[in-house]
């Protein structure tokens, strides 16, 4: 069963974890000045201004500003600043224990996706795919997104989510949600934090990934029976995934020959991630795919 954190409205705190790698900082200003438009109070730790090579600090210090926003009682969401890479360098350095009696709302996106998945199945405390300081909040998310946002931090459905989705393989399905961005899910196997799908629903998406290597990811996950319990799968809108100019074939011709074996429900387009509206989803929550459209079903996420 999972665990859903309380939830989080205006008047709130929030804190900013740097996890992975070094952001703009006007960008950043602007999205804790976002946050701020928003109703929220956010604390910066001093740390997160560090750099060291192409990581926000050593895994040692990111791990530290997650762990203190973690212990922090005034917090109540932490927010990834941005993605790229080094989330999982701070793995063995958390501690999780506790956090399943006292949990918050985690969001990101990207290379957060190894981070989300960690504390899903380390604690079964519902995490989430969303915006994060210095990308979406920094750069001016759209109203439906930030709408949604909202909603969700606030344990509140969204309307928002139910839109209809391009249909590669016809079916309905229910069941845990889990996925997050198709790269770092395959680089987590073999690893001690190697991704563990739910029996239920799979999301998946990516940037800026041609065709083939979009089919090499989900062909390591498909061999290496990641995706054998599960019942459903969403892309999200793979911007910039599309075949080269010319190409007798789609990125959506690619996923459908691939995944046909499954004999599962395969839609395609949900905006979550990279893209753009970039709408929020809980992680560990139950949902449902049918009639070409994703759902959050319960409440509170």
């Amino acid at each position: 069963m999972s665990i859903v954190a309380p939830p989080v409205v205006p008047g709130d705190t929030v804190a900013v974890v740097t996890p992975a790698t070094p952001f703009d900082m006007e960008i950043f200003a602007a999205g804790v000045r976002a946050l701020e438009t928003l109703g929220f109070k956010v604390k910066v730790d001093p740390e997160v201004h560090l750099a060291f090579r192409y990581t926000s600090g050593s895994a040692e210090q990111r791990a530290g500003v997650f762990q203190r926003a973690l212990a922090d009682p005034e917090v109540k969401a932490l927010i990834a600043a941005r993605g790229g890479f080094g989330s999982i360098h701070t793995l063995p350095h958390l501690d999780l224990s506790g956090f399943a009696a006292n949990p918050k709302r985690i969001v990101g996106c990207s290379d957060l996706t190894t981070l989300l998945h960690y504390v899903w199945q380390e604690t079964q405390v519902v995490t989430y795919h969303g915006p994060m300081v210095a990308g979406d909040l920094g750069r001016g998310m759209d109203a439906a997104s930030e709408a949604d946002f909202m909603a969700t931090l606030a344990g509140r459905s969204s309307a928002a989510k139910f839109i209809p989705l391009e249909v590669l393989h016809p079916g309905a399905a229910e069941g845990t949600l889990t996925g997050g961005c198709l790269s770092l899910l395959s680089a987590s196997m073999g690893t001690p934090y190697e991704f563990e799908p739910a029996d239920g629903l799979l999301f998946v998406e990516d940037i800026r990934e041609h065709p083939y290597k979009v089919d090499r990811m989900l062909t390591q996950l498909l061999l290496g029976g990641k995706l054998d319990a599960v019942r459903g799968i969403v892309f999200g809108q793979m911007t910039g995934c599309e075949a080269p100019q010319g190409a007798d074939y789609k990125l959506q011709d690619v996923l459908r020959d691939l995944l046909r074996p499954l004999g599962v429900p395969v839609y395609f387009g949900f905006p979550s991630g990279h893209s753009t509206p970039h709408f929020t989803l809980p992680i560990g929550a139950q949902a449902r795919m049918a009639d070409g459209r994703l759902s959050i079903l319960g409440g509170g996420f």
